[in-house]
């Protein structure tokens, strides 16, 4: 029946359905990509992990100051035993420490020193 129709009518019944449509809305739900779930207990142990580096990094940083401490202790150790902080002729000068033996003064060839006079001896 269609068929026979003529333009016109064809054109007309097609406007007339047209407005007698219903009109609904279709939602297309597009789906969320899977980011992977990550699982509770690693989330738990960030934080722990994270206390656990910084700790180490800590313990690190202080062998190493300790280490150097006890380096600079043990070379000022040997000066303890030198003679020249006694001596008369020893001043606390930074450019002329000793103004007799200034070549050997707070070394270990200053145990041996001929020039050594106590500070609080009268014969030199």
């Amino acid at each position: 029946m269609v068929n026979n129709m003529s333009f016109e009518q064809h054109y007309i019944l097609d406007k007339i359905n047209f407005h007698q449509s219903n009109h609904t809305k279709v939602q297309v739900n597009h789906p969320k990509p899977d980011l992977g779930t990550v699982p509770d207990a690693v989330i738990a142990f960030v934080p722990l992990g994270f206390v656990i580096i910084w700790t180490g990094l800590f313990l690190m940083i202080s062998k190493m100051r300790t280490m150097t401490i006890d380096k600079i202790i043990i070379t000022a150790n040997p000066l303890k035993k030198v003679p020249c902080n006694n001596c008369q002729f020893f001043s606390s000068n930074a450019f002329l420490k000793c103004a007799v033996q200034p070549s050997i003064v707070l070394t270990e060839e200053a145990n041996n020193c001929s020039d050594y006079c106590p500070k609080n001896s009268t014969s030199c």
